[in-house]
């Protein structure tokens, strides 16, 4: 088991500790004590198990900024990837023996499909993968990635690869 000790879980168990003593306190003293001393102390008691959960369950700022960054971030892309080109025009900018050329060369699948010479090309890639067959999706992502590595623009592959 993995425990993670940041102070909103060191600050979450005391609290909800404290809330329980001084509820468990304020029962054993009630004949011993005022009724009002009593309500106090389960109010008090009360309070601190309220927080305790609060404070247990909040996240840190820097968490939750890198959170809206990651979304951010994955927005972007898919609005990017809607993009005013189509996957259709992104196609059909490559002629047959260009693609049989960047084959060869391993710029593109075996088949031509997927031509990547710049980071541009991976781009209109990433926008078309959805188009390939289900047979060739598989291959087209490895292919995908690892032009990514080779043009040293793995940020424009999806996260969700």
């Amino acid at each position: 088991m993995d425990l993670k000790l940041d102070p909103y879980t060191i600050g979450g168990v005391v609290a909800i500790s404290a809330g329980g003593y001084l509820i468990i306190k304020a029962y054993n003293n009630y004949g011993a004590v005022s009724v009002w001393n009593s309500i106090g102390m389960v109010t008090i008691g009360s309070a601190l198990v309220w927080g305790g959960v609060r404070i247990f369950s909040a996240k840190s700022t820097g968490e939750k900024k890198k959170e809206t960054a990651q979304i951010k971030e994955d927005v972007t892309k898919a609005i990017a990837a809607v993009g005013e080109e189509s996957a259709e025009v992104a196609a059909a900018e490559f002629t047959q023996s260009q693609r049989e050329k960047l084959a060869k060369k391993g710029h593109a699948l075996a088949d031509g499909s997927f031509p990547i010479r710049n980071k541009q090309d991976l781009k209109n890639a990433v926008k078309s993968w959805g188009l390939a067959k289900k047979s060739n999706k598989a291959k087209a992502k490895k292919f995908i990635k690892l032009r990514a590595k080779q043009l040293g623009a793995m940020n424009e592959i999806p996260s969700t690869w």
